[in-house]
């Protein structure tokens, strides 16, 4: 069987020493031969180029070969072999490309599991082992060389281990079996059940790990051997198995290396024997003789047996032992523990220097192991010397006493809460807080003891630390700082008279600082527990907030009205948050009625106050314009429209705003609006209108040339229909106003006569029949009557001139 061997460079190699190109082909497993077909010129050329190691040129001809001939059968080749010319010359990133063009373009075929093959190789190489875990799949799927296929399966799994994908990876190593030909022996085997123990025991499934690492105790290859050994005996140990875990440590101490797992079956068996309580065990493992370890190893053995004389009341020798693990490795994890351990004794043998002792171990652990526990679990000891010196120092001197406690808080508040168990927690900060106050530092000590009593709060300590913070702060008259306080015991004590001020702050404070949902509960309870308080408007106000910024607006509604009504100081702030309420609610007359008031409100003297915005104005208006609510509407646009800039109302409200006006007989300002219309306006029909309402409005001004000039700019513009014919209309108008009858008649009477709608044609013939009247020409006149009473009996005429 030919060697295999793990995806690199090697490959090449092995390639470049094939005698010919085709053996390589077919030691790839690159299907048949090409030989026995007729094959392409630039082919045969680009072959003969490659045997003779011209690979530029063969590189060449293959391109010429492939953009020629893409229907050939022989296409795959051409590339695979164009990707092989890349490869030698060491154009790795065109090799690839050529490679990843045939694997993507022809998905099957002779070349693709090869071609695949080689792109996952270099992926693998290059350490991106997630591109490459797809690439060796496909390899697997097109290969059909047997031990070329059983080594991209090997390479799958192993990817996949790199890449951090420990289930494909346990996945994979489980197919690997049903790739080995029948008959043949696997020569992954035991590497696959060695690296399968590994991914099992990572992911917890110690059980299954325990199984293979102990089928893997007796192999022959040394290092397996030796950490299947080593992980066996500690795992037995973790399961209690401490007979199973002597048996396979001791083997592994009989094995010649001096390695990191002989190093850990040292330390597990001195473990075994620590963790089962028999220190004496412990020491006399270590006195048999130490093994040939690294100064490393041999501190954290020298560590265990210092903590065996530790346990069995043996401070010497405790003492002794962990002054020989610093000396030896000082920078180490092992020495931090053993100076930690040696204070330790100090402060449980009260044995004097220990503040000195302690300040001296963590500068030094700093140095080497500045994120180390016991540096805080020091810290902890030296605050509690502190505090304990302060305490007994109270009564007799009080001036000692609070330098004591100065000191205590100081040293507790070093303390990282993270670094130490959580047993300690709460009366670390309880005693922390406690030393601040007694120290002078009573704003700390309050921020402290809050800590205390919102973090734990079922300890026994906690009443005391209610109890010690709420005098600290009516001492310094802080009664905003101590609601939390007060909070708790308007819970625990429902009498106290502090309750509903209590109650209220935290209302006040969680409206600054939490979300909507929090702020409305805490302003739900004070109104529940004192309908009547004097915040009753304020808390309708922040619960009707809370509402409002969840864009509840239905239900902001009601506590808006409620703050409105009950204090006279949210009167504008309601108002603007009530019209923006009926704004999203699409509540057109109760937003009317609420922009109506703020606008009221804004308009009175006083500090400048925030507008409705120019949206909601210019939406109202439009939606009173189509009510006939021409008034309203009017007034809350000309709230938005300023003439120096117009962008501030949108076109379409220009218009509404002129149209409004114009219904409200108020000529002037309509024509002022339709100025700007027509300016922004950019469709003709639209800026036609514009002229015709314009012409309109000079009309009504007895401004006749610009009412015509208008009128004609919309006839211009709009060369028919409705704004056209009423141009027309508005021609006779004009020359009516100016009692020049004859040429009104005519206007009119092209309009009935070139125009037929029910409103337009009856109103022209109308005032056709009066002009003609008015100009002496009764028979005409009668003439456009009899026509008007033929074809639109039902009409009434008005005397109505629009203005």
């Amino acid at each position: 069987m030919r060697t295999l061997f793990a995806p690199s460079v090697r490959l090449v190699a092995a390639l470049r020493a094939s005698a010919t190109f085709s053996a390589a082909l077919l030691w790839l497993g690159l299907g048949g031969s090409i030989h026995s077909q007729q094959k392409e010129a630039h082919l045969e050329y680009a072959d003969l180029l490659f045997s003779q190691k011209q690979f530029p040129l063969a590189a060449q001809q293959y391109q010429k070969f492939v953009q020629g001939h893409p229907n050939s059968p022989h296409i795959q080749a051409g590339w695979f072999r164009m990707g092989e010319c890349y490869l030698e010359v060491g154009q790795i990133e065109d090799a690839l490309a050529t490679f990843s063009h045939v694997v993507t373009k022809y998905k099957t075929g002779p070349f693709v599991g090869s071609a695949a093959y080689r792109v996952a190789v270099f992926q693998y190489e290059s350490g991106n082992f997630a591109e490459a875990a797809p690439v060796f799949e496909k390899a697997i799927q097109e290969l059909t060389v047997p031990e070329i296929k059983l080594q991209s399966a090997f390479s799958l799994a192993r990817s996949y281990q790199q890449s951090k994908q420990p289930e494909k990876a346990l996945s994979s190593y489980q197919k690997i079996e049903s790739l080995v030909p029948d008959g043949q022996e696997n020569p992954f085997a035991e590497t696959v059940q060695f690296e399968m123990a590994r991914l099992l025991f990572d992911q917890g499934r110690k059980d299954e790990a325990f199984t293979k690492f102990e089928s893997l105790t007796k192999s022959e290859v040394p290092a397996i051997q030796e950490e299947a050994l080593v992980r066996a005996g500690l795992m037995a140990s973790e399961n209690g198995d401490l007979k199973k875990s002597e048996e396979y440590l001791g083997v592994a101490l009989k094995l010649p290396s001096d390695g990191l797992w002989k190093g850990l079956a040292q330390v597990g068996a001195i473990y075994n024997a620590y963790s089962a309580g028999d220190y004496d065990r412990v020491i006399g493992l270590y006195n048999m003789g130490p093994l040939k370890q690294s100064p490393e190893e041999r501190a954290k053995v020298l560590l265990l047996v210092g903590n065996s004389f530790r346990k069995k009341g043996a401070s010497p020798d405790a003492l002794r032992v962990f002054g020989m693990v610093y000396k030896m490795a000082p920078k180490t994890e092992a020495a931090v523990e053993a100076g930690y351990r040696a204070i330790q004794i100090m402060h449980e043998q009260s044995i004097g220097g220990f503040p000195s002792r302690v300040e001296d171990y963590v500068k030094r652990t700093k140095e080497t192991a500045k994120d180390s526990p016991y540096i805080d679990l020091s810290y902890l000891m030296l605050a509690e010397y502190y505090f304990n010196q302060a305490s007994r120092l109270q009564e007799t001197k009080p001036d000692l006493a609070k330098k004591s406690f100065q000191s205590a808080a100081s040293t507790y508040s070093k303390v990282n809460p993270a670094k130490v168990d959580e047993k300690f927690h709460p009366v670390r900060v309880y005693k922390m807080g406690w030393s601040q106050i007694e120290s002078g530092q009573i704003a700390d000590g309050i921020i402290t003891l809050r800590k205390m009593i919102t973090q734990f709060p079922d300890h026994e300590l906690r009443a005391s630390a209610l109890a010690k913070r709420a005098l600290a702060h009516k001492s310094r008259k802080e009664w905003k700082f101590a609601i939390e306080d007060f909070q708790l015991l308007a819970k625990d004590y429902p009498n106290s008279a502090d309750r509903e001020f209590a109650l209220h702050q935290a209302a006040i404070l969680s409206a600054q600082h939490q979300k909507p949902a929090d702020y409305r509960a805490n302003y739900q309870v004070l109104l529940k527990a004192y309908p009547e308080t004097l915040a009753k408007g304020e808390a309708h106000y922040w619960i009707a907030m809370s509402f409002f910024t969840e864009r509840a607006f239905a239900q902001a509604i009601p506590g808006f009205r409620e703050a409105r009504g009950a204090d006279a100081r949210y009167e504008m702030r309601v108002t603007l948050r009530l019209a923006l309420c009926h704004y999203q609610l699409e509540q057109i007359s109760e937003l009317a009625a609420e922009t109506t008031r703020y606008l009221k409100l804004n308009a009175a003297p006083g500090e400048s106050k925030p507008g409705i915005a120019p949206e909601i104005l210019q939406y109202l208006g439009a939606k009173l314009f189509a009510e006939n609510d021409f008034e309203r509407a009017e007034l809350f646009l000309s709230h938005v429209a300023d003439p120096s800039n117009p962008a501030a109302l949108v076109t379409k409200a220009w218009r509404i705003l002129g149209d409004s006006r114009m219904k409200l007989s108020r000529h002037a300002d309509a024509a002022a609006a339709f100025a700007i219309y027509i300016e922004q306006a950019t469709r003709p029909s639209d800026q036609a209108y514009g002229h015709l309402q314009s012409a309109r409005a000079h009309l009504c001004l007895d401004n006749y040339p610009k009412a015509l000039e208008s009128a004609q700019f919309s006839l211009r513009l709009q060369k028919e229909g409705l704004t056209n014919a009423r141009a027309r209309i508005l021609l006779g108008d004009i020359s009516a106003a100016q009692r020049n009858w004859d040429a009104a008649a005519a206007d009119y009477q092209v309009v009935s006569q070139i125009f037929s709608d029910d409103s337009i044609t009856p109103e022209a013939l109308s005032k056709a029949a009066k002009a003609y009247m008015k100009a002496g020409l009764p028979v005409k006149a009668e003439e456009m009557r009899a026509q008007l009473q033929r074809a639109y009996p039902s009409y009434q005429e008005t005397d109505d001139d629009g203005c």
